[in-house]
């Protein structure tokens, strides 16, 4: 039977694979940093609800910003949305 990661294991490798802070993630996903902090070091076991949203919001962010990176051409470069994502650290 396949059993999922953990979610402390997911949001690190998410902050491994953007290569941004627990701050700047905790602001990506509207979430108190002590409480993302709590979630990746598994301090704390999010309900079953939580843990669902945090997987969700975790794939989306990681998908756009494969997007975004396949997708950077100079038309797009220009595009305000793509830099707020960079300045926000979506995209590099």
């Amino acid at each position: 039977m396949y059993q999922l990661p953990s979610i402390a294991s997911e949001i690190s490798r998410c902050r491994q694979l953007l290569h941004i802070s627990q701050t700047r993630l905790a602001q990506i996903m509207n979430l108190k940093l002590h409480r993302l902090s709590d979630l990746e070091k598994a301090r704390s076991v999010p309900s079953e609800a939580e843990a669902l949203r945090i997987r969700r919001q975790l794939t989306q962010i990681l998908r756009e910003a494969d997007w975004m990176k396949r997708s950077s051409t100079p038309v797009l470069a220009a595009d305000p949305r793509l830099q707020s994502l960079r300045s926000r650290g979506f995209a590099s």
